[in-house]
């Protein structure tokens, strides 16, 4: 097994930068630290680090597959862990990192809705974007060679068609599913400073209420009056424009947390 770690990049989750590393479980396996779990998960480092070790200590971790120290690894990995900034000081005793099997046995044992709800999406994101990509290109570089090696006009038609199921036809969907996206960066802002939850909801193709039903679940909003709890405060905003009735403006922050819950916040 490859225990070699690499940066290979940096990616955007949750509106945190985190780093792209591959290694330690084998050559391009992507891993991720504790340091990166406690940031996506807004959990104290040290209380992800104790979890991790109470599932060692009880044989729910396999060194090596599920986890890694790299504390107590190799020269490299120590090495490694040290330019990357995860040992904190002389007292560091662990920095650990997980497999993709490691992180999602830690959120089974985190075992809170939100957890599973940033699982979810991070698996998506970032484990399984690699493999997707490489899938995505294998198949394109397979229906342009068979169109290369085409004898007949026949051959080539079929090839052709072959290519367009493949690449094509599932590139103009993407492109379909992110026109709503795109077009949220074109939204007015009023002079509240917030985007208009009409306009919003429009331009994501979402039922009217879709949202404010979602925003109360999350305990963004109170479910009875128009008002937001302190919870949502850096999400939405209300705000009376005649004096007498309320409305709700989106800041930034919850427009980006609304992209995020999409999935979600469509089954209200």
């Amino acid at each position: 097994m490859n225990n070699e770690l690499k940066v290979t990049g940096k990616q955007s989750f949750m509106g945190i930068d985190i780093p792209i590393i591959e290694g330690g479980f084998g050559e391009d396996k992507r891993i991720v630290t504790a340091k990166t779990v406690s940031e996506i998960h807004n959990t104290r480092l040290a209380d992800v680090n104790a979890t991790i070790k109470r599932m060692i200590d009880k044989k729910r971790l396999k060194e090596s597959v599920d986890y890694l120290d790299c504390l107590s690894e190799t020269v490299s990995l120590r090495n490694f862990a040290d330019e990357l900034g995860l040992i904190g000081s002389n007292r560091t005793r662990n920095v650990f990192i997980l497999s993709e099997r490691g992180y999602t046995k830690l959120i089974k044992a985190m075992d809170d809705d939100k957890s599973w709800e940033v699982m979810d999406n991070f698996v998506d994101s970032y484990f399984e974007m690699r493999s997707t990509i490489k899938e995505v290109l294998s198949a394109e570089d397979l229906a342009l060679l068979r169109i290369c090696k085409s004898h007949s006009p026949e051959e080539t038609a079929l090839a052709v068609q072959e290519y367009h199921n493949v690449v094509t036809q599932p590139l103009i969907e993407t492109i379909e599913k992110q026109k709503p996206m795109a077009a949220l960066a074109e939204l007015r802002i009023d002079k509240k400073g917030c985007y208009s939850l009409t306009d919003v909801t429009k331009t994501l193709e979402l039922k009217r209420g879709q949202i404010t039903k979602w925003a109360k679940a999350k305990e963004y909003i109170h479910k009875k009056i128009q008002e937001v709890n302190i919870a949502g405060e850096q999400f939405f905003k209300v705000y009376s424009s005649d004096g007498v009735h309320n409305s709700i403006g989106i800041k930034e922050n919850g427009l980006q947390e609304i992209k995020n819950n999409l999935a979600e916040i469509r089954t209200y």
